[in-house]
This record gives C-alpha cells, structure tokens and sequence, in this order.
C-alpha cells in the first residue's frame, strides 16, 4: 500500500496535468455547443442585406433577348458575336464572318465593312469590320443621362434573360458599380451569354474572339480579334 501511495505522490504532478486537460476538454464542448453553425433562420435572415435584383416581367413571347419577335433569334444560327443594347434588345453582329441566312459561312475575305446603329436614347454603335483579317473594332458611346437600371430593363426581358443581365458583374461588388450601369454588353450568338461592358474587364475571351476595350465616361473603344488556338489540343504532338 505504501508503495502505491510512494508512485502516486512521485506522479503527482502528472496527475494535476492530466486533471487541467480534461477541464478544458469539457470547457471546449461547452463553447463549441454555442458557437455551432448557425441554423437556417439565420441565413435567412441575413439574406436580407444582399443585393435583391427586380426580376424580368415580360413573357417569352416578347422577351427582348429570347423572344421569337428578338433579333437574337436569327442571329442564334450564327457561330459569331455582337453587341447588346439593353436599353432596347437592339443586336450589331460584329460581321467577322459573313454568314448565308440559314446561318452557313461564306467567302468575306474581300469585305470591309462599316456599321452604325442608334437608338432615341442617344445610344450609339459603331462598327468597323476586316474580313481578310478577322479583326473588328467599335466605339460605342452614349449621352449622359442614358445610363440604364435594372428597374429599367426588367419590364424588357423574361425572368431567365434578366438573370443574365443582373449576373454579368455578380462577383463584382455592388457599391463599385453603382446603381446606373452601362447600355450595352457583348453576347455570344451561340449560346445566348452575356458579358459585361461596366468597365471591370478590359481583357477578355467569348470563345475564339480576343477582346480588348478600353473605358471612359460615356465611351467605350475597343478591339475585337477572331484569335482559334493555332494548334488546338486534340491536334498536339506530346
């Protein structure tokens, strides 16, 4: 007995230890138990302070976007680009590739063309377009007061195309955009996707189509390249 009680007194401090974790052990529990993930509710509740959008009101009928009266429905047959004027769904193909109606490619090689497109709002488009080199630039402008909001453009479009429209600047934070956005966008014809023209992204790509623009008040100037991977992936030599 003595020998038992000449070990524990030589461990006694082992002992204290060991008693010290277990009191923090039960200590931790007790706060993890409080401070444990918060419940739906209180997402639910924070959602409130986020960025709402008004959503699309028009039917699919007469979307402006995606409606069968939109010009993007012809222009959907298309393997090209444009750009959007959301103030009125107006689309100006960029015309790199000249295209039959039923959306085939034919021989633009020899064509240079000039295009432009205005709206009653002061919102206008120009175009300038080499075949032979697949380059276009524009130079988009508008008069001050013809920025757009949401508020505007909802009665425009259809619940889905106003989704595009709301989520083009979504990772961009709201107070560095503020409540009047540009007019217009760039869409890719095959796929109905918008991309914003707000100022954000000065360098980008729609698919096989370099672009670069570069951003003032009411003016926005840039260069559009058709730029295909010179040797794609499938075709590479390892």
């Amino acid at each position: 007995m003595e020998n038992w009680l000449a070990v524990g007194w030589k461990y006694k401090w082992l002992l204290a230890f060991c008693a010290a974790g277990l009191l923090c052990f039960f200590r931790y529990l007790s706060v993890a138990d409080d401070t444990k993930i918060p419940s739906a509710e209180t997402e639910e509740g924070d959602s409130e302070n986020m960025n709402i959008f008004p959503a699309g009101t028009a039917d699919e009928k007469n979307c402006r976007l995606c409606g069968t009266r939109s010009l993007w429905a012809y222009y959907h047959r298309k393997d090209s680009i444009g750009v959007l004027n959301l103030a009125n769904g107006q689309i100006s193909d960029l015309e790199i590739f000249a295209c039959e109606d039923n959306g085939s490619m034919k021989d633009n090689s020899k064509n240079n063309s000039t295009r432009f497109n205005t709206d009653e709002g002061g919102r206008c488009c120009l175009l300038n377009t080499s075949g032979n080199r697949g380059i276009c630039t524009l130079d988009l402008s508008w008069e001050e007061d013809a920025w757009v909001t949401f508020e505007e453009l909802a009665p425009l479009y259809c619940e889905s195309c106003m989704e595009k429209i709301t989520g083009m600047d979504r990772l961009v934070p709201e107070e560095r955009l503020g409540e009047h956005r540009c007019p217009f966008a760039m869409i890719d014809f095959t796929t109905g996707e918008l991309y914003s023209l707000n100022g954000i992204i000065t360098s980008s790509f729609i698919r096989d189509y370099y672009m670069h623009f570069d951003f003032e008040d009411c003016e926005i100037r840039g260069v559009i390249v058709y730029a295909p991977e010179r040797f794609p992936e499938e075709e590479r030599q390892y």
